[in-house]
């Protein structure tokens, strides 16, 4: 558990001050609590699709799990982007964090 929360933390960190460079500081509120939700779905949703795929198919795990790394990276890519990550104008609209 304390490993899982130092790999989140240092993901939100990387996440938001390296790949989507925004303007501001980094606000360990809100975001990083949307950040760390998706996360857990990530994980959930993965648990979920190499189990079921495992148990119809009887392939074996780690290739199974191979082909599910490139669709956890764009999911976890795309809440960042556009959810956990995103953050409002001062007029309540979003505002994309990369130009």
């Amino acid at each position: 558990a304390a490993a899982w929360l130092v790999g989140i933390i240092f993901s939100y960190v990387l996440n938001f001050a390296w790949v989507f460079k925004p303007e501001q500081k980094i606000q360990f509120k809100a975001r990083f609590v949307r950040f760390s939700l998706a996360s857990v779905l990530s994980i959930s949703l993965n648990m979920l699709a190499l189990s079921y795929i495992v148990e119809r198919t009887d392939c074996d795990p780690f290739y199974v799990q191979m082909v599910l790394i490139p669709f956890i990276v764009v999911f976890n890519f795309a809440t960042a982007k556009y959810w956990s990550l995103h953050r409002r104008s001062s007029d309540g609209k979003r505002e994309e964090l990369v130009s």
